[in-house]
Parts: structure tokens; C-alpha cells; sequence
């Protein structure tokens, strides 16, 4: 497992993506190089626009929970892909994730989400880092698999930990086949201004040369049959240090500068 000294960063490029041969463009170990698509893709859980075979895949395999442990291949790899479009002001990421036990059915406002299966997505707008358990400085999307209703929930927390539904900030989709899933997602951004009590809060204009912090993780559980859930493994994109390696939920630094 590598510690580097460094946190991941999110930059938006020109040079939009329109074709599948457009050359690839070697991403940076500390920085995550998202290019533009001028056809943004649809978010049907395929994954197969021309503008995803031209960006750079990501790997998620730093062990979180338990700090520097080992994991099974078969039980979980995940790695993700990102672009974005200044056509709908929207990030688009491309989830691939290997589980041999899916555990979905969560329900909103059932607590403890995190004990299914859930890509997280961390997200600071501006890169600022700091405090955001309670605030909307930075985002904590824990994005769930769905149940008999929906096909997924979004959620985080805000003030006095009231757990807030935010399935109205993205678009997912999530296809499977032989134990391989794949969350094709559509972003909305806000920035730290956002209130969660208002149905009228103005989304981000994405721009070339943006700069934000960015993390994206898995909470994997393998015992569907368990009640209630517990979480077994917590596998991230960064590497952290053993006292921070659950504080992605609380503290933007750790995914941002």
C-alpha cells in the first residue's frame, strides 16, 4: 500500500472528448485530469460513449477500514473514470466495481447507510478543504444500490446530524453481469453556499482550469442476511494515515487542498 504525501485534486480540461480515437491524456499521480465531453453521455449504466473509452481510468484500492488490511480481488475491486460537460454544468463519473455479495434494499431514513453497499462520492467544490460533518463546505454523497422502489438513494448528513436525501443532486444508474457492477453517475455541483432547507439553491458553472477536491470510496458488506448491517470493509481512491482513516465523512482535507 503506497502513503504518498500528497491528496488527490480534481482540474477540468479543454480539448473535449468527441471521438474514440482522441488520444489519451496521461493523468497525473496527484491529480485527477477530467476532460471535457462535448456529447455529455447517457446515464443508462453502459458506459460504452466514445467518450469514456478516451478517459483514464482511477483505481479504488486503498483499504480504509481496516486500516491496511487485504482484500480478496473476487470480493471487491473498484476503480472509476471522470469526465465533464460545460453543455449541462455536470460531472459525469463511471463506477466499476467488482463484489461477489451486493448488499442493497437500504431505505431512507433508515441510519447507519453506510452499513450497505455504497459508493461514496466526496466532493469540495472550491478545494478548500476543512470542516464539513455538518455543513455544506464539502460534500459526502454515500450513493446506495437501491431497493424495491428506487434504484438508488443519495444521502449526507447536515445540521444537528439530520440525515438529508440528496437523490435530487444526481443522476444514477447502476447495471451489472457476473458479479461486476458498473454506477454511471451525473453530477450536479454546488458549492458551500448551498442551503439544504431551499428548493431554489444555484448550481456551480463549470469551467476549464476548475480546481476541486475529490475522493471516491466503497462501503462493502457481505452478509445480506444480517440485521442489522454492519460494514465490513471501507475501500477508498486515497491513500490515508491510520488515525484518519475513517474522517473523509468529517474533514475535506484529507480529499482536497
Amino acid at each position: 500500500m503506497k502513503f504518498p504525501n500528497f491528496f488527490l485534486l480534481f482540474l477540468l480540461l479543454t480539448g473535449a472528448v468527441a471521438q474514440a480515437d482522441v488520444q489519451l491524456i496521461r493523468t497525473q499521480d496527484d491529480t485527477v485530469m477530467a476532460r471535457e465531453c462535448l456529447t455529455p453521455p447517457v446515464i443508462d449504466g453502459r458506459g460504452d460513449e466514445a467518450c469514456w473509452a478516451a478517459a483514464h481510468w482511477q483505481t479504488i484500492d486503498q483499504i480504509w477500514i481496516p486500516w491496511g488490511g487485504t482484500m480478496d480481488p473476487a470480493d471487491f475491486t473498484g476503480r472509476y473514470k471522470v469526465i465533464w460537460s460545460s453543455a449541462t454544468d455536470r460531472i459525469y463519473f463511471l463506477v466499476e466495481i467488482v463484489d461477489d455479495v451486493l448488499v442493497d434494499g437500504y431505505r431512507f431514513p433508515q441510519d447507519g447507510y453506510y452499513n450497505w453497499d455504497v459508493v461514496e462520492l466526496f466532493f469540495d467544490e472550491d478545494a478548500s478543504g476543512g470542516d464539513h460533518t455538518l455543513n455544506q463546505n464539502a460534500f459526502a454523497y454515500h450513493i446506495t444500490a437501491g431497493n424495491a422502489d428506487v434504484d438508488y438513494e443519495v444521502m449526507d448528513l447536515t445540521a444537528n446530524y439530520a440525515v438529508k436525501n440528496y437523490s435530487h443532486h444526481l443522476d444514477c444508474k447502476i447495471e451489472s453481469a457476473d458479479g461486476v457492477y458498473l454506477w454511471e453517475i451525473g453530477l450536479i455541483v454546488y458549492n458551500e453556499d448551498y442551503n439544504p432547507n431551499s428548493s431554489t439553491n444555484p448550481t456551480e458553472q463549470l469551467e476549464i482550469g476548475k480546481v476541486s477536491g475529490l475522493s471516491i470510496a466503497y462501503c462493502d458488506n457481505d452478509n445480506p442476511d444480517e440485521n442489522p448491517k454492519s460494514r465490513d470493509n471501507f475501500i477508498g481512491s486515497v491513500a490515508v494515515s491510520a488515525s484518519r482513516n475513517n474522517s473523509h465523512w468529517q474533514d475535506a482535507s484529507d480529499f482536497g487542498t
